[in-house]
């Protein structure tokens, strides 16, 4: 099985943040308006955000997206993955990013989220 490499940072929220669990589809929907896209955006700039798609599901909301405003973090590029859930009752929020030494394909890229989840 080939290794995959990439960059997996996670944030959770402050208790009582919980908001995905029940609402997958709304806040999937919620990503691809303005607001979302500026909070996807690492510079907040919206039009910053392309080739946005989402997927929903009991896990969690997935999103995969092209930030043209710069890279996240220096020595990263190409696409984001991102992983919206619920976790006792806190927002978890799992990034994924590729190296610029090694991209991720599209199912490499969902495939290290999806695991990391």
């Amino acid at each position: 099985m080939p290794s995959l490499d990439g960059l997996i940072t996670v944030q959770i929220g402050a208790e009582g943040t919980a908001s995905v669990t029940g609402n997958e589809e709304a806040f999937a929907a919620f990503l691809a308006t303005e607001t979302g896209r500026r909070l996807l955006a690492a510079d907040g700039d919206v039009a910053a955000i392309g080739d946005l798609s989402t997927t929903a599901d009991l896990a969690g909301v997935l999103v995969r997206f092209e930030d043209t405003g710069g890279p996240a973090l220096e020595g990263t590029s190409g696409a984001q993955w991102r992983g919206f859930l619920d976790i006792d009752g806190r927002l978890a929020t799992i990034s994924v990013l590729s190296f610029d030494r090694a991209e991720l394909s599209r199912s490499e890229g969902e495939r290290l989220l999806v695991g990391a989840m």
